[in-house]
């Protein structure tokens, strides 16, 4: 049955169903039949923006929903003009995507058979993700929590995703994918910054959960008005039997492998920070996998501050360089790599560097893997 009226002082007709058009008020005095959205997610933060200091990643449900009709994961946001989703098909991404929209968490359902048992008093039940993390649903079906495994980027844009099905208890269902953009606040603002880019020689000083040792040369890519970094750096082996690795820092004495099965490459975002005890290096999660040992750390983060100093086993002169040391940090370590490794823990350690001069530095193009484009680092920003 369709029913209409006339507003006053207009000629416009008002159907049932008008309330898209903001009349919902109006549908009950026509005697029409209420309608009943399926249920909608929102996010808890606002202007987009999620600030994990303040809490956790938080979806709030318009109404209660079924448990079972949930289908999640994380993306990056990585989308064309014609707003598709930049997903690889047959190794191939749709025209005009440049970047995949990797899954971050996911895909996230409810399994009883995997569910963690509450504790007493708890509210809500965790459930495990297929890969990168797990979330948590509250029992009354209002809201849910992503608890990822790795910290999640700042200043990455990244989109939560709901499978079409989501519905409420009533078996109201969406027919469409939806999906909620947001970017990940940084502990620190944005800002220029006076420190310059350029090749530094790297040491990771790995103590748990192994000891182990491993070089790259870096090339830190900067954007100076807003200090946001990329840090590309190469593994790098000694030229031959003669050079110690332990002690030995310099950079006429070692080569690049940036190639599997025997070399890596790191691909990391950061952001470099002015302060009166100088420029602060931060590198965001990236994940640092080496064949030789074999180990695989997910979710690396390093800090480090730069100063001046003497570098123990770089060339002399100059005696005095610009340097820095911090500390890194890895929720996850494996031992081996692929279907053979073995988690084995945390990871800790410290992270050494120096700045190479301009005649000392190899070329960006000799850190990158076949088939690697120098350019696409240096027009980063």
């Amino acid at each position: 049955m369709v029913h209409s009226f006339v507003l006053a002082g207009t000629e416009r007709r008002v159907r049932c169903g008008a309330s898209r058009f903001g009349l919902a008020a109006l549908i009950p005095l026509l005697g029409c039949p209420s309608f009943d959205p399926p249920p909608s997610p929102a996010v808890a933060f606002e202007r987009g923006i999620y600030d994990p200091r303040l809490g956790p990643l938080e979806i709030h449900f318009s109404e209660p929903i079924a448990p079972e009709s949930i289908r999640l994961r994380l993306r990056l946001d990585r989308n064309n003009q014609e707003r598709e989703v930049c997903l690889e098909t047959n190794g191939s991404l749709p025209a005009g995507c440049t970047e995949p929209a990797a899954t971050v968490i996911g895909d996230c359902t409810v399994d009883p058979t995997k569910a963690e048992r509450p504790q007493p008093g708890e509210t809500s039940t965790r459930y495990p993700c297929d890969a990168g993390g797990l979330f948590r649903l509250e029992h009354d079906g209002s809201k849910l929590a992503i608890e990822p495994d790795v910290r999640l980027i700042p200043f990455e844009r990244y989109a939560l995703e709901f499978d079409e099905g989501l519905g409420d208890l009533a078996g109201r269902t969406t027919q469409t994918r939806s999906a909620i953009p947001f970017q990940v606040a940084s502990e620190y603002p944005l800002a220029p910054t006076t420190f310059s880019e350029g090749m530094f020689f790297t040491v990771f000083e790995v103590d748990d959960p192994v000891s182990v040792e491993f070089d790259f040369f870096f090339w830190v890519e900067l954007n100076s008005a807003t200090g946001e970094a990329r840090l590309f750096g190469s593994d790098i082996d000694p030229n031959d039997d003669s050079v110690d690795p332990k002690l030995n820092r310099n950079p006429a004495d070692w080569h690049t492998d940036p190639n599997q099965p025997t070399g890596t490459t790191i691909d990391a975002r950061g952001q470099i920070v002015d302060g009166t005890d100088g420029p602060l290096l931060i590198a965001y999660p990236f994940r640092l996998s080496v064949a030789v040992p074999a180990i695989d750390a997910e979710g690396v983060e390093l800090n480090a501050r730069f100063g001046e100093g003497a570098f123990a086993g770089a060339p002399s002169p100059p005696e005095i360089r610009q340097r820095a040391e911090g500390r890194m940090f890895a929720p996850k370590v494996y031992l081996g790599l692929d279907d053979e490794r073995a988690f084995a823990g945390e990871g800790r350690g410290v992270v050494k560097m120096y700045r190479l001069s301009d005649d000392e530095a190899p070329r960006l193009e000799d850190l990158m893997p076949t088939g690697g484009n120098a350019d696409e680092i240096r027009n980063t920003f």
